[in-house]
């Protein structure tokens, strides 16, 4: 009966253990996100913060090149629970949307524009504020760190015109939401010396504009 009932205890805790060095983070401000794709990119980011591990790269030769992954300590939490909490703000900035005027079945229907996931360039730019739990107690907010990337891999469609010199190009809103996801966990990991200064998380499809 003892044997039992020491099993029982063990299977509880098994989840706790799990979860012992996670670090939670509180989100306190997410802006940015498109009207018409908010939910889209919030799932995105939750997915590929939530990862064990987030893919790497080191400098070598002068060059970025693929390494190991690194484990991803940090757990999102909707509230500040405890002294190890730290918080995150991130503020998003897409390119100007376009509008795609809807095929008309009749001569006489008006032109109407939609909304739609094409926007003016394939570069996308977001900042991420990282505040440690040391920084909070001591009410210190560091500046927060910009990040500048574009998806090469982007395909033109809709052909560049003088209305709209640059095309458009149907923007990948979950990757960029997964690059922002990295994003904050390289910059925690960086404050909390857990990445040396040759590391850096790798954030493709999404290429870094600035090295």
């Amino acid at each position: 009966m003892r044997h039992r009932w020491l099993i029982a205890a063990l299977l509880v805790c098994l989840p706790l253990a799990a979860h012992a060095g996670s670090v939670p983070v509180q989100i306190v401000r997410f802006v940015g996100t498109p009207a018409d794709s908010s939910d889209r990119v919030t799932q995105a980011f939750e997915a590929a913060f939530s990862e064990a591990q987030i893919p790497c790269e080191r400098l070598e030769n002068g060059a970025w090149v693929k390494a190991e992954p690194k484990a991803n300590p940090f757990v999102r939490v909707d509230a500040a629970g405890s002294e190890l909490t730290w918080q995150l703000d991130l503020s998003l900035r897409f390119p100007p949307e376009v509008r795609v005027p809807v095929p008309r079945r009749h001569r006489r229907d008006p032109v109407r524009s939609r909304q739609s996931t094409l926007r003016t360039s394939r570069g996308f730019v977001f900042a991420v504020t990282a505040v440690s739990p040391t920084n909070i107690r001591r009410d210190v907010t560091p500046e927060g760190q910009r990040f500048e990337v574009y998806f090469a891999d982007l395909k033109t469609q809709v052909v560049p015109s003088t209305r709209l010199p640059s095309g458009a190009y149907d923007f990948p809103y979950d990757d960029a939401a997964r690059v922002v996801a990295r994003a904050a966990i390289e910059v925690m990991l960086r404050a909390n010396e857990q990445l040396a200064k040759d590391e850096r998380a790798a954030l493709n499809p999404a290429t870094r504009i600035q090295p």
